[in-house]
């Protein structure tokens, strides 16, 4: 199966939103005494920069040029 640009360009993008979106959770908004739960935090990312990059997506497309 071979992908379009605008696909890969999506999946790209939701690899990077998924890296930046755990270094934020990671390094600025867990508590210092908290016990880190780094499972639940990558868990929780992937529906989160899968959204994101489907919602950036389709702003790019429906931008007015």
């Amino acid at each position: 199966m071979k992908l379009k640009p605008t696909q890969k360009r999506i999946i790209f993008d939701a690899i990077g939103y998924y890296i930046v979106y755990c270094l934020i959770q990671i390094l600025f908004e867990l508590p210092q005494d908290a016990p880190i739960l780094y499972g639940e935090i990558l868990l929780k990312a992937i529906p989160a920069s899968i959204l994101f990059a489907l919602v950036m997506a389709w702003f790019r497309k429906h931008d007015p040029k």
